[in-house]
Order: C-alpha cells, then structure tokens, then sequence
C-alpha cells in the first residue's frame, strides 16, 4: 500500500538586504503540513553567491535531458540493459529537431542521477564508482547507442546529481526528521536540489547554513563533469534553458521550485510546451538586482 504524503517542502527565495550581499540571495525552507497547511521553517537554509573570480558568460546552457538510475553494485554492465537503453532512445527521441546539435549556439549539458538500490544515496563511494563508468562511456567504441545520440545532440557536460544528493545527506545539514522527509519524498528532495544546479550553472557557489551557522560549501566544479578532454571548460551563464519531458509537465508549470523562482523578483522564467512532444522549455534568466555581472 502506498503511504499517503503528509507534508511537503516549500521554498522561498530572497536576496540580502545588506548592501555588503548583493551578489548572493537565499532559499528559504519550509515544511507543510498537508492536512492543515501549517507552516514551519526548516533550521537549514541554502545560500547562494556569486563567485567573483567567476566570468560570466554570454553563451546560454541547455539541459537537454535528465536520466535516473537505480543501481545495484554487483550490476557489471547497468548502463548497457536493453530495456533500460530502449526506454533512454525513446525519450531522446522526442528532443525537438531544434535542439539537435545544440552545442553550436549553446553549451549542452545532461543530469544524471544515481541511486544505489542497497543504500540509496546513503553511501557515495558506489555512486561515484557507478557516475566515473557512466562517464567513461563516452570514450568507449563499444558504448550503448543512446550514448552516440546524447553526443549527436551536442552532449558537453554531465551533472552529477546523486553525488551532490549523497553529499547533502551525509554531512548533518538536517535535522532527523527533515533528513528522514528529504529520503522519502523523491520529488521534493528533487525539487530543493533543482535550486543548486540552476545556480551551479550561474557559477555561484552553495554555503549550506543551519541555525545562522555556515556548515559547508560546495562549488561547481565537483559535479560538473565533461563528457571528454577535448571539451572545452564549462562557463557559468546567467541564461539557462532547461527541457522537461512531458511526464514532468506539471513539475515544470507548477512545481514548487517554479513557483518560488518566479516569486523571486530577481528571476525570469518564461516556458512553453512543443506541441508534438508535449516537452516543455523553460528559459532561465538573472534579472537586474543581484550583482553577477
């Protein structure tokens, strides 16, 4: 039987006050109880700033795909099983025509998701092991076909997100009970992690603070991963487009990271759905406001 959902992560986004902050804003955490839609803030909170050392870029990003796996670590072979390969053809298949060989206008880049069966994102080590095979993939002769279509769209770089899941979850950011929330509710652990990527994207860099206290910084670096030596260094951008497949449509129209961005005041999100693939592109743009210029 399926365990009904009784609360749910909301975010709020907002820029310093203090003159000396201007090139940083923060992600407000709150948890709501469905039932009576009581509202209560999480002791954690991420902020977000921009990297002086970093030079922007006026060359947009495409994330152009999103591909989950969960693995077993006795699994020799996971990234080559026909069903899973058959399933990953299909979805780049709907990739608009547009978008095709997009790394000529655009730098193009994928998520990739890890989860270990035995130990969810509970243990790194297997996920890192099983992210590094994924990568070696792309300089491989003998390498699945959806990985020459990833590199016929333009593929560059490869986020890796169950590491930056596994970092998140193993180092005491959260409380029990949030820490236990973020495990078993997928969609909002997803939704909280989509607010790094997009700032990862921009150069900025993530300070995990709880209870005022500054707990760790992450940077982009560590989990932005190209696909090959030959690939240039990616560029951070204030201007990111991201394609959601349409089993994501709502997420995307109306999920809760959207909805906060958009009440933002310093971003500007603007979608639209293709009409034969359903696969909705959301345009990313820093506004005037917070200094990352």
């Amino acid at each position: 039987m399926t365990k009904l959902k009784t609360h749910e992560l909301e975010f709020q986004v907002k820029q310093y006050s203090s003159p000396k902050k201007t090139n940083a804003y923060k992600v407000k955490l709150f948890c709501k109880n469905i039932a009576n839609n009581a509202v209560s803030p999480w002791k954690t909170k991420i902020k977000c700033i921009a990297d002086a050392a970093v030079s922007i870029s006026q060359q947009s990003v495409t994330d152009i795909y999103s591909l989950n796996f969960d693995l077993s670590a006795a699994e020799p072979n996971p990234f080559h099983l026909k069903k899973k390969a058959k399933q990953i053809a299909k979805e780049l298949n709907d990739i608009p025509s547009e978008f095709h060989s997009a790394a000529e206008s655009t730098q193009v880049i994928m998520v990739l998701d890890i989860k270990m069966k035995e130990s969810g994102y509970n243990e790194k080590a297997p996920i890192t092991e099983k992210e590094q095979a994924f990568l070696a993939l792309f300089n491989q002769n003998s390498s699945p076909d959806y990985i020459k279509e990833l590199q016929k769209l333009g593929l560059q770089y490869v986020f890796l997100e169950g590491s930056l899941k596994a970092d998140l979850l193993n180092i005491d950011f959260f409380d029990c009970e949030s820490q236990e929330h973020l495990k078993n509710n997928s969609a909002d652990f997803c939704q909280m992690v989509e607010f790094i990527i997009n700032a990862f994207k921009r150069g900025e860099q993530i300070v995990i603070k709880q209870n005022g206290v500054e707990m760790q910084t992450f940077n982009a670096s560590d989990y932005i991963k190209k696909i090959s030596p030959k690939v240039a260094d990616y560029q951070p951008t204030n201007t990111s487009i991201t394609l959601y497949p349409k089993s994501y449509h709502e997420i995307a129209m109306q999920g809760i990271y959207t909805k906060a961005m958009q009440a933002s005041g310093f971003f500007k999100l603007s979608t639209s759905t293709h009409d034969a693939s359903k696969i909705v592109h959301m345009t990313t743009e820093m506004m005037a406001g917070v200094n990352h210029a």
